[in-house]
């Protein structure tokens, strides 16, 4: 059963996770699709704990003034693990929007070639054709761990509310752990060899982003070329212009990703982005509107936090503020398209996938918790993600 915590953690997240609508199938539905999760969850829990009777998360946080002893130490240990397979499974769909979860480590990119229809006659068999266009991404396999300890005399007078939080604080570090893997991947823009020591030594070439490495790059949907040595998608200009966002949007764009354009922002560009000639702002919902003019139906709803929300469009790309973008840079991707720009690579092994308790060490008059996660983050489509840097004409890497 999915806990109210968890929920509130899917809804921060990406607070990575971008915004969708409902019909598009997508977890945070409209503009008002968190409120309306978060009443389906509710409703839903309520529905479950009735048929079932089984203890959550919530229910041991009440329990303030009884010992784990007392309340009993199996059926912690068992809300605790149900608790963890149910963060497992939103931390998949937290991630989903902008990564495909997987367990593949490489994969074969940019595998269409450019080649051409020939015109012949009724005899003719025209020439065979060979276009080498593909190339090689990776995703590392990383181990984190996060520890509790404490000394037998806690464990004797610890209570449920006790180990529930213990819980909930590993959860935190873990969701923060995974957006930040998430941002390097997007923002830092060199490619690296990393080792897979987790499984069996092979070296790996991550690549980030389209960076003029030169990797082939598919052609566009029309045909266009792009030189793999000159091309990148981390633009820089020395402060934000109308024209330099119009270009990175075209950037996206000319590689066919057109189905659902989102650009995602920092809260301290808010002002500067609204400034920019093409920038539609919606309107707040609080406001009524007037029938005499003409003025956008998009409303935004009051209830999303500040630095989470759709604040209008940019051409046809929808504008969002997110607390993991790095002030002075922008994000722009389609997440309607077929392929992901990043994946979220996961354990081979079923039973090492997601946060676990992977040991308990009981060393009087010390003990130990120690939970694990296996995960790592790499780009996928290198084409489907722009990166706008505005503070220097160059490219920086941002401090993460």
């Amino acid at each position: 059963m999915r806990t109210l915590r968890s929920t509130f953690l899917l809804l921060v997240f990406f607070a990575v996770s971008a915004p969708p609508a409902v019909a598009a199938g997508t977890i945070f539905g409209s503009m008002e699709g968190p409120a309306v999760l978060i009443g389906l969850l509710v409703t839903s829990l309520v529905g479950m704990a009735t048929k079932t009777g089984a203890h959550t998360i919530e229910d041991l946080l009440d329990v303030e003034h009884q010992s784990v002893a007392d309340f009993g130490r199996n059926t912690v240990e068992e809300v605790i693990q149900t608790d963890l397979e149910n963060h497992r499974q939103l931390t998949e769909e937290m991630v989903s929007e902008i990564a495909e979860v997987t367990q593949d480590r490489q994969r074969i990119y940019g595998a269409s070639g450019n080649t051409e229809m020939e015109e012949v006659d009724e005899f003719g068999e025209g020439t065979t054709q060979e276009d080498h266009e593909s190339g090689e991404v990776a995703f590392p396999l990383r181990k984190f761990l996060h520890n509790v300890g404490w000394s037998d005399d806690y464990e004797v007078n610890a209570t449920p509310a006790d180990m529930a939080q213990a819980t909930l604080n590993a959860e935190k570090a873990d969701v923060t752990k995974i957006r930040s893997r998430m941002q390097a991947a997007l923002f830092l823009s060199s490619n690296y060899v990393y080792v897979d020591h987790l499984i069996d030594r092979v070296t790996l070439d991550v690549k980030r982003l389209v960076n003029a490495d030169g990797d082939p790059i598919p052609p566009g949907p029309n045909g266009q070329t792009f030189d793999g040595s000159t091309h990148t998608h981390y633009n820089a200009e020395s402060g934000l212009s109308n024209g330099g966002l119009n270009d990175s949007v075209d950037d996206l764009m000319h590689h066919g990703h057109t189905n659902d354009v989102k650009m995602y922002i920092n809260q301290g560009d808010e002002t500067t982005v609204k400034g920019l000639d093409d920038f539609k702002e919606y309107v707040d919902a609080r406001l009524t509107l007037r029938d005499d003019q003409n003025q956008p139906r998009q409303q935004q709803s009051p209830n999303r936090p500040l630095n989470n929300r759709a604040i209008g469009i940019f051409r046809s790309a929808e504008v969002w503020i997110k607390p993991w973008v790095p002030p002075g840079y922008i994000f722009v991707t389609d997440i309607g398209a077929d392929e992901a720009p990043l994946c979220f690579r996961q354990h081979q092994s079923p039973g090492l996938r997601g946060l676990r308790l992977a040991a308990q060490i009981r060393d009087y008059p010390l003990n130990t918790d120690k939970m694990e996660h296996y995960f790592g983050v790499g780009v996928w489509n290198r084409t489907n993600g722009v990166v706008h840097y505005h503070d220097n004409g160059s490219y920086e890497d941002p401090s993460l």
